[in-house]
């Protein structure tokens, strides 16, 4: 397990249906006081893997998507939190039933098939 010295303090609480979540405060240079939101004991096993506590946001380079991140010590990589929770192939891609990809609770997540999520996306830019 990695030991990592946190640099924001987490906020536990409960969420509007009253389960466990924890408010992680962001760094990144498009961040302004934005907290990423999972589940408490989503969160608790990615800390007992020995991911870091420290996490950021990045964007794709368009300037539409964010997702949150965290360094891995040992891949040595910004890892997608969102990979880690729900942790799918190589042919999905995950998505956000609410949109907000700040929103990292489990039920909040889902996969797609990467093949019909390119094809829906240029059919939208091909309109």
């Amino acid at each position: 397990m990695q030991n990592y010295k946190m640099k924001r303090k987490p906020i536990h609480t409960y969420d509007i249906d009253r389960q466990p979540i924890v408010l992680i405060p962001l760094g990144g240079k498009c961040v302004s006081g934005q907290f990423a939101k999972l589940l408490e004991e989503d969160y608790n096993d990615l800390l007992s893997k020995g991911y870091s506590p420290n996490w950021c946001v990045n964007e794709d380079g368009s300037g539409r998507n964010q997702y949150v991140t965290l360094y891995c010590r040992i891949t040595r990589t910004q890892t997608t939190i969102s990979r880690l929770i729900i942790e799918p192939t190589k042919r999905q891609v995950i998505r956000y039933y609410d949109g907000n990809s700040l929103n990292l609770r489990r039920d909040n997540l889902y996969l797609e098939d990467r093949k019909k999520h390119i094809q829906k996306v240029l059919g939208k830019h091909n309109d």
